[in-house]
């Protein structure tokens, strides 16, 4: 358990956790960080320290069913966890809320990647020759340009979510990163015929579109996902990053619908 005062200042933390990340005492940790949230990694679909609204609020009054993650980065080793928050009240603050965290399932982030990718001689990514690199730089370079239209309304996740206009933004955001950065990775998935990198890769990709009811981006990666034809597959990332280049460049809009339309 954390605890967090009325303020949502970090004020104490169960023994099970300072022994799951190796530390001995509070003050430890607090050589690290002061704010035990400090610690979240910033990753599309998990908790972290948002801009616009604190952590705490958006777990206490988000209206959806799905469970909220967190990695945390502690001494370069990640873990992950479910989080629940409840309401409680300190005798020294009798009359205000404080917050009782739970780390639930608390345990070493699995990297399903690199056990996945690892060869017999323990080294655990594939090795690419410079061809191959070449060959996926060329492939991105050179991406179709397929007839979209797409119309993509942000107060539908603000709606169904209880999340502020501004927040389903930011995780907008989040997700545009992520995508840009999988993107050499998925076009080099395809130069190899990795098929089961495709679908780790498009399986992170379409978790988060779903939540933020990015739907064509959803259908897309989704078929991705699940489809075994390489050229089908090459065809629907080229559609795919079409949709993030547009997204990317109408998420600073102050309209709350964007319209994708062919140039």
């Amino acid at each position: 358990m954390l605890i967090y005062n009325y303020k949502k200042e970090f004020i104490g933390i169960h023994q099970s956790y300072l022994d799951m990340f190796n530390l001995a005492n509070l003050s430890e940790l607090q050589e690290l960080r002061m704010d035990f949230a400090d610690f979240f990694v910033k990753t599309p679909g998990h908790i972290y320290n948002f801009e616009h609204i604190h952590w705490i609020d958006y777990i206490i009054y988000n209206k959806s069913e799905t469970k909220q993650k967190v990695i945390i980065n502690m001494n370069d080793v990640n873990y992950t966890a479910t989080v629940d928050v409840k309401i409680f009240f300190l005798a020294n603050e009798a009359s205000k809320k404080a917050y009782a965290v739970d780390l639930l399932d608390l345990c070493v982030y699995p990297d399903k990647e690199k056990s996945q990718d690892m060869s017999n001689n323990g080294n655990f990514t594939k090795e690419l020759t410079q061809d191959n690199q070449k060959e996926a730089q060329s492939v991105i370079n050179n991406i179709d340009q397929p007839s979209i239209n797409y119309l993509f309304d942000p107060s539908l996740a603000s709606k169904e979510l209880g999340l502020s206009i501004e927040l389903v933004k930011e995780f907008v955001q989040d997700f545009i990163t992520q995508a840009n950065e999988f993107k050499e990775e998925l076009y080099l998935s395809v130069v190899t015929n990795d098929a089961n990198k495709i679908k780790i890769v498009s399986h992170k990709l379409k978790g988060v579109a779903a939540n933020l009811r990015i739907q064509d981006a959803f259908k897309i990666i989704n078929n991705i996902n699940i489809s075994s034809d390489l050229i089908q597959i090459k065809k629907d990332i080229d559609s795919f990053y079409l949709i993030i280049d547009k997204l990317s460049r109408n998420n600073t809009m102050d309209d709350l619908v964007v319209i994708f339309k062919d140039d």
